[in-house]
């Protein structure tokens, strides 16, 4: 079970406008991961929720990177759990849905809430479960902390390939680049978030792994 809360949702001005981007958003996840889903993803409290239900979770950090490219500068946090759904799973309608899996949802949130954090994970190992998390979260705090202009040479970077190329377009030297990226801690966690998609299907398969052995 995945539920997705936009962070300070109150403050979104063009909510019409938002809903349509982060329903446009839901789409893609479910057109790119369609097999994977129970139940697709979809809007369910104005502009503040999503949820889906996973039949494994291999792809859930690509359907969350997906979700929160999809609606920035604004911000998504998630809660991941793993549990039973025993209300309306063949009606393929998250919001029909209900099961042990939605209220341990629901408390986990609140609780992610409180802490202010981007990621609560409850798929069944608790030390892989607090490892993984503690990862997402920290890079989600490197994130927030980062500067206007920090996310603009960041941004310009990706979009052209290259520092040289970033560089001529915001008309500044490509030292001046580098330092941003440096300064952002661009490349680590780069690295990091590279490497999370691999994590979580090396978890999926271990669940499942012990699945079989049941």
């Amino acid at each position: 079970m995945l539920i997705g809360d936009v962070r300070d949702s109150r403050g979104i001005r063009d909510r019409e406008a938002f809903r349509a981007r982060l329903t446009d958003a839901c789409e893609a996840v479910n057109r790119d991961h369609e097999r994977e889903l129970a139940a697709a993803c979809t809007v369910l409290k104005g502009v503040d929720e999503i949820g889906a239900v996973l039949l494994s979770i291999a792809s859930a950090y690509d359907i969350m990177r997906t979700l929160l490219e999809a609606i920035a500068p604004e911000v998504m946090r998630f809660v991941l759990v793993r549990g039973e759904v025993d209300v309306g799973l063949d009606s393929g309608d998250v919001a029909l849905m209900d099961g042990q899996a939605f209220h341990a949802a629901a408390a986990a949130m609140g609780d992610l809430k409180r802490r202010k954090l981007a990621l609560r994970l409850r798929a069944g190992d608790s030390v892989l479960d607090a490892a993984i998390e503690a990862e997402v979260n920290l890079l989600a705090i490197v994130r927030d902390v980062r500067s206007e202009r920090q996310n603009e040479v960041i941004g310009v970077y990706e979009r052209t390939g290259g520092q040289a190329e970033a560089a001529r377009e915001l008309g500044v030297t490509q030292q001046a680049v580098s330092s941003v990226l440096r300064r952002s801690w661009y490349k680590q966690t780069e690295r990091i978030e590279q490497d999370l998609p691999r994590q979580f299907e090396e978890y999926a398969r271990r669940l499942a792994e012990r699945e079989d052995e049941r």
